[in-house]
């Protein structure tokens, strides 16, 4: 993990609250790759993801897609309880 400190990727969530969704939407496959090697399940990107999904379909049918197109991964499988 190239940013082992949870406030510097905290921090980097922040930013990210500034994108409108299609920006957001933008970021999503190399931000669900970054959930995959997050140390923990329960994370500042995930919950940002998941709330911006809850509220917005924008982000929340490409999001969906990303996550199934890794599930193949077991350990993120296992974390997302999608297998």
């Amino acid at each position: 993990m190239r940013f082992p400190d949870a406030s510097v990727r905290r921090f980097a969530v922040r930013c990210l609250h500034g994108l409108a969704d299609r920006e957001l939407v933008e970021y999503l496959p190399q931000l669900v790759q970054v959930i995959k090697s997050e140390p923990y399940h329960y994370s500042a990107l995930s919950e940002f993801l998941l709330l911006r999904a809850i509220h917005s379909v924008v982000v929340a049918h490409p999001l969906f897609w990303h996550l199934m197109a890794c599930s193949h991964s077991l350990s993120l499988s296992l974390s997302l309880s999608l297998s």
